[in-house]
């Protein structure tokens, strides 16, 4: 049975042996880089930036194909650089929830 000096003895030997201080170091190390959130999960090199971004990366967006992507370059040519996400509904064939469905992975910066 444990008594305080062998639960105490155990605790010593896994700080000791690292298996608890390394998530430890690794999470101080973590919150030392800066995060880039956006929209509260993805970071800004993860996210799609619908402002700079050519077909075949917008096409890796949900129910974005070749030709919606295209379109999406073609009206920000036309046009200029969208101001928000939701801007995206004013591309012929795309809808709201096209629009939800991949919020979270772009993001709207400018050049």
């Amino acid at each position: 049975m444990f008594n305080l000096k062998n639960l105490s003895l155990v605790l010593m030997m896994l700080f000791v042996t690292g298996v608890w201080a390394e998530p430890v170091q690794q999470n101080i190390a973590a919150s030392n880089e800066p995060q880039k959130t956006v929209e509260g999960s993805k970071t800004q090199e993860e996210a799609i930036d619908i402002n700079n971004a050519d077909v075949k990366q917008l096409s890796k967006l949900a129910n974005i194909g070749t030709k919606k992507a295209q379109q999406i370059v073609e009206y920000r040519t036309a046009h200029g650089q969208f101001t928000s996400i939701d801007e995206l509904q004013n591309v012929k064939g795309i809808g709201r929830a096209t629009v939800e469905k991949n919020r979270m992975r772009m993001i709207v910066a400018s050049k």
